[in-house]
């Protein structure tokens, strides 16, 4: 059966045909000049190459850069391979041939240009085909990444150098995180006698001190929040073997794996905190054997003088009618006054010195030891630098009792002829040494003793 359509119907639908078509060509044309734009005005090289190395395609940006590095300018139809730079031939090869196979591929790479500048760049390769899914060859997008990759390698570099600085640091050094150790370094675990893993297992519980957990656990969790902690702060720790220490910890607040956390560095003060205990106890047994032996001489020197006077004032109660007994009396008594003077004055030198501030710091240590040194059985020397400030009460009191301790255990057990005692001002502290050429004591001995 045949069926007949009007000629005016078709004319209306092949010119309709025709103009549809026209419609895509335009838009085709269309897309194909803003491609090519975008791709002649990007900052990357972008290059289309034959399965045999032949040049097909590049934009201006691949044509500048190539003929600023090498030194050479591109054209179609080159053979790509002679402008390859000689660091990047063995990539580039793998990639390419990869590509071919339709692979997609991303590496960066480390060149070199002709004045023997080092750069980064990052390379990509993916296979191109036609519309009947013919491999026509290869793109080579190249993106300059010389800046940020140099920029990712000395961050590299300086993170390694802390790191290094960290590892081999005698200070503890270490990073918490929800009451939890997420990094110490070795000092850290030197000071405290865990290891790294036990730390990062541990919590304020196990090694704080008892008495201290609430206030470091209060600071710790002020300084995660909005509060106001202390940075600088000291506590008492249990190392792993139960031995109590003294530690001092300067904290701050980091951000670590986006999450709030804290650095902080601490350092075993133990033994300066037990120096200054011995020192204060040396101090306090110093002062006390001062007061005995001042109550003493009160008691065995001053009281006799006084109860001697008050019998012969008691005897002249008697004798006033004679002139020559009370004359003889009375100049008993005169001297017995004098001499208890002279006691008193002795012992208040004893006293006064350290404590009264018109009193030069040399001239204090001058009565101690002639007070000390009665009997000249020593021959004593002085260095004694001039202080540009005067040197506060407290700093005279302390050498004043060192000093005070030190000579009386030379007198006691030395066995000593000479004494040097030296002050020296330096920048921030006072150094103040004793010396004698007695009999001293064997290190070893005491060692050997030790063990025992």
């Amino acid at each position: 059966m045949e069926i007949d359509i009007p000629r005016n119907e078709v004319v209306v639908s092949e010119e309709r045909t025709d103009t549809e078509r026209k419609k895509a060509e335009v838009a085709l044309r269309d897309q194909a000049e803003t491609f090519e734009a975008i791709i002649e005005n990007t900052s990357d090289s972008v290059l289309l190459i034959s399965p045999d190395f032949k040049l097909l395609r590049f934009n201006k940006t691949a044509q500048e850069r190539l003929l600023q590095r090498k030194g050479e300018r591109i054209f179609i139809g080159a053979d790509f391979r002679k402008f390859l730079y000689p660091d990047a031939k063995e990539i580039f090869h793998i990639m390419f041939s990869d590509s071919l196979r339709g692979k997609f591929c991303d590496r960066e790479i480390q060149a070199k240009s002709i004045d023997g500048t080092s750069f980064w760049i990052r390379a990509k390769t993916s296979p191109v085909y036609d519309r009947d899914n013919k491999l026509l060859g290869v793109t080579l997008l190249s993106e300059n990444i010389d800046s940020q990759k140099k920029a990712q390698i000395a961050l590299v570099q300086s993170e390694e150098k802390f790191r290094s600085l960290v590892e081999q640091s005698l200070v503890g050094v270490y990073i918490m995180q929800e009451e939890k150790f997420v990094y110490v370094n070795p000092g850290f675990e030197k000071i405290m006698g865990y290891t790294i893993g036990e730390l990062k297992e541990t919590s304020f519980d196990q090694w704080i001190y008892q008495e201290d957990i609430e206030k470091i656990k209060e600071n710790y969790l002020s300084r995660i929040g909005s509060g106001k902690p202390t940075d600088q702060y000291t506590f008492r720790a249990v190392r792993r073997d139960g031995g109590l220490l003294y530690i001092e910890a300067i904290v701050s607040k980091i951000i670590y794996g986006n999450r709030p956390a804290v650095i902080g560095t601490i350092v075993d003060i133990t033994d300066h905190v037990e120096e200054e205990k011995r020192i204060g106890k040396a101090v306090n047994d110093a002062q006390e054997k001062e007061r005995m032996q001042i109550g003493m001489e009160l008691h065995d020197n001053v009281k006799q003088i006084m109860a001697a006077s008050m019998i012969n004032l008691d005897f002249l109660k008697n004798r006033l009618d004679d002139q020559n007994a009370t004359k003889e009396i009375l100049d008993k008594v005169i001297g017995y006054i004098r001499e208890a003077m002279d006691e008193v004055r002795k012992l208040s030198h004893r006293l006064a010195p350290s404590i009264d501030s018109t009193i030069p710091l040399e001239e204090k240590i001058e009565i101690l030891v002639n007070t000390m040194n009665a009997a000249n059985r020593l021959k004593v020397y002085y260095r004694l630098d001039e202080f540009r400030q005067p040197v506060s009460d407290d700093v005279q009191l302390t050498i004043y009792r060192i000093l005070q301790e030190q000579f009386n255990n030379i007198l006691k057990y030395a066995n000593a002829s000479s004494v040097f005692i030296s002050v020296k001002h330096q920048p921030d502290y006072i150094q103040l040494s004793i010396k004698d050429d007695g009999e001293g004591f064997s290190l070893s001995a005491k060692k050997k003793w030790d063990r025992l």
